[in-house]
This record gives C-alpha cells, sequence and structure tokens, in this order.
C-alpha cells in the first residue's frame, strides 16, 4: 500500500506476508467466482467430448487478473524491503529479500 512513500509498519510488513503466501487460494477463489458466475457449474458433466467447457478460463482479460492476483503481492513485498533498506541502509537482510521476491514467480 504506502511502502514506497511511507515506511512499512509490522502489520502492513505482516499482512504483505500472507498474501504472498496465499497467492494459490486467490487463484483459486478466482476460479470459483468465474465458475459460479459463468453458469458453467448449470452444465450437465460430459465424459470428455473434446470441446473446452470453460471457455472464459482461456480470455485475455482472465489471464490478466492471473498475473495480476499473482504478482501484485510480490510488488508490495519488494516495494516494503527497498523502503526498509532506504530507511535503514542495512543492506541485510532488506536487499536479499527484495531480490527473493523480485525473482519469484
Amino acid at each position: 500500500w504506502t511502502a514506497p512513500f511511507s515506511s512499512p509498519t509490522f502489520f502492513q510488513t505482516y499482512v504483505a506476508d500472507v498474501f504472498t503466501s496465499m497467492v494459490k487460494v486467490l487463484l483459486d477463489l478466482l476460479w470459483t467466482v468465474c465458475f459460479i458466475f459463468s453458469g458453467d457449474f448449470l452444465l450437465p458433466d460430459q465424459v470428455d467430448t473434446g470441446e473446452d467447457r470453460h471457455g472464459w478460463q482461456h480470455a485475455k482479460w482472465y489471464k490478466n487478473i492471473e498475473v495480476i492476483i499473482c504478482l501484485f503481492p510480490l510488488y508490495i513485498r519488494l516495494m516494503q524491503c527497498l523502503r526498509k533498506f532506504y530507511d535503514t541502509h542495512e543492506r541485510v537482510p532488506h536487499l536479499p529479500n527484495a531480490f527473493k521476491y523480485t525473482m519469484s514467480q
């Protein structure tokens, strides 16, 4: 949230860490919401007809939302690590953590 502009608090750092750990859960939640709102749960189960039932999974908007969900928590943590380095001028542990979040995903 405010990491590049002000020093992150412990609570902000903790919440950002939780969100970096919950990326898979958030992606599953996105899939579930799209599955429900598209009405795909109303379609009868068919055995391997060769056609894709979930066309929205291949839509550009869906792929873009997936990328945002994957990268946004990592970006927040990266900004927090860089801001902590800027405030304290301590390379360790802030720059290795920033590198870690840069190379993730």
